[in-house]
């Protein structure tokens, strides 16, 4: 039987198979938990796919940060001047966009 505890396996186990609620509140009840402790799991659950996006999303954001100081100093320092407009509009542009993806991974 399971009990109200941090499960991380088991909350792993239901990422990868992308188990929806039902499917989360029916496998904890053929296990024969407690219904208190069912709602006390999925919160859990959902502090837990939480704090994953959000660090997927500072992941992002520093990524882009990187991309945008390495186009910034190649762009001033004309490190490889026939590829200038690619470093300066390109890597600008993909710096840009996977930190804002980044940003919206942290704050929705």
């Amino acid at each position: 039987m399971i009990t109200e505890q941090y499960y991380p396996e088991l909350f792993q186990q239901w990422s990868s198979n992308h188990y929806s609620e039902e499917q989360i509140l029916n496998y904890l009840e053929s296990k024969g938990v407690l219904q208190d402790h069912v709602e006390g799991i999925l919160k859990q659950y959902k502090k837990h796919r939480m704090l994953q996006r959000t660090n997927q999303g500072f992941l992002f954001i520093g990524i882009g940060a990187l991309l945008g100081l390495i186009s910034c100093l190649f762009t001033v320092y004309g490190v490889l001047p026939e590829f200038r407009s690619f470093i300066l509009y390109g890597l600008t542009g993909m710096g840009i966009t996977i930190a804002c993806y980044g940003g919206y991974l942290v704050f929705e």
